[in-house]
């Protein structure tokens, strides 16, 4: 599967630099083994501010409010995570985020308990 976030790398509150439209991040689906052209069905469009992988089968998602969904390659919803003041979300390795605020970037476990 594939993600691929529309909103520019600007975070919340800054519409104009993505056209002031709503950000969002689009999911596709692969198809295993395929060695030959690729052939990219419909994607699943969502809104969020920006979207990572996080493992394997899990990814992050970065609402406007700025909650943080963990959701499955399925687009099920495992654990929503209230943390506040998030602008950005970045990758920091298997389970790790680096989430950026208005005055820091401090990195995240996501199995750790809130």
């Amino acid at each position: 599967a594939v993600v691929s976030t529309q909103s520019g790398h600007y975070g919340r509150g800054n519409s104009s630099k993505n056209g002031g439209g709503t950000p969002y991040y689009e999911l596709y689906s692969l198809p295993k083994g395929s060695d030959n052209e690729v052939q990219i069905g419909e994607g699943k469009r969502m809104k969020a501010v920006t979207a990572v992988w996080i493992a394997r089968n899990r990814y992050a998602a970065l609402d406007s409010a700025g909650n943080i969904h963990i959701k499955s390659s399925a687009h099920e919803t495992m654990k929503k995570l209230e943390i506040g003041n998030v602008d950005y979300i970045y990758y920091a390795g298997t389970g790790t985020l680096l989430l950026r605020t208005q005055d820091s970037v401090s990195l995240f476990d996501i199995q750790q308990k809130l």
